[in-house]
């Protein structure tokens, strides 16, 4: 018999790996403050499937991020409050995708290029935990000011792309 079981109604202490993700450079949108964190769990059947089916990488993995968002600040991904990752920037979402993936099949990302010239094909392999991040300064924060335009001499006040807006615009 096939068993359909929903994420909920697995006692947390059995669900797959956790991690704790650090959330401390998202307090440029105000989503969180200097410290706070999320813990996220490997991705289980139902979300693989969601990701292998969906037709647009933005408009499924935030919703399979959230999914996997197993605790935040004491709340499970159910309770009113919790962090949306539709919120994150599109440099904290990817680090939070490459952590989901280091959790759902290992650090080990190996992919395959065939020369489209020569025919050669070339097999590489990366440690997703030796991955660099680059983060902002401290004092950085949002908008942050671009200018004085040559024409105009306007500046204008930016934000970094969000995960909401890339939906938006696809």
């Amino acid at each position: 018999p096939r068993i359909n079981m929903e994420r909920d109604e697995i006692p947390y202490e059995e669900q797959a790996p956790k991690a704790l993700v650090s959330l401390d450079k998202l307090d440029l949108a105000g989503i969180c403050e200097d410290g706070d964190s999320i813990v996220i769990g490997a991705m289980t059947t139902i979300e693989e499937r969601m990701r292998v089916s969906a037709q647009s990488f933005y408009d499924i993995m935030p919703k399979i991020v959230n999914n996997c968002i197993v605790e935040n600040e004491g709340k499970k991904p159910t309770d009113d409050g919790y962090i949306d990752s539709a919120l994150f920037t599109e440099f904290d979402f990817f680090a939070t995708c490459v952590k989901l993936r280091i959790l759902s099949y290992g650090n080990m990302y190996k992919t395959v290029a065939r020369c489209p010239v020569c025919g050669k094909v070339h097999n590489t392999k990366v440690d997703l935990t030796q991955l660099t991040y680059n983060f902002l300064p401290e004092d950085f924060s949002e908008p942050y000011d671009v200018g004085p335009l040559p024409r105009s001499g306007d500046t204008l006040g930016c934000r970094f792309i969000r995960i909401k807006d890339r939906v938006d615009i696809e």
